[in-house]
């Protein structure tokens, strides 16, 4: 039952993507980190704003990881079975 779970499509897009989202989820901590202080102030508390700022770190991580998925990821490993195809 877990295993019929986990192999769902929303799973398998994650682990297709998952070192898209290990290499941009750094680029928006860092950006909204910078931005801190006035994030708070325009939530008015930290947890307002932990709490907004959260799903948005992670919707954001998630599409900017698509993107570099289709169009850096997958073109770089096509462009790399090429390559090597040539040498073998």
């Amino acid at each position: 039952r877990v295993q019929q779970r986990l192999n769902g499509k929303v799973w398998h897009f994650l682990g297709k993507i998952s070192y898209s989202v290990y290499l941009m989820h750094w680029l928006i901590v860092v950006i909204i980190m910078e931005r801190w202080e006035k994030v708070v102030d325009f939530w008015g508390s930290t947890e307002l704003a932990f709490a907004t700022m959260l799903p948005f770190t992670i919707i954001s991580t998630i599409i900017l990881a698509t993107f570099m998925y289709y169009f850096v990821e997958k073109p770089a490993i096509a462009y790399s079975k090429r390559v090597s195809s040539k040498f073998s």
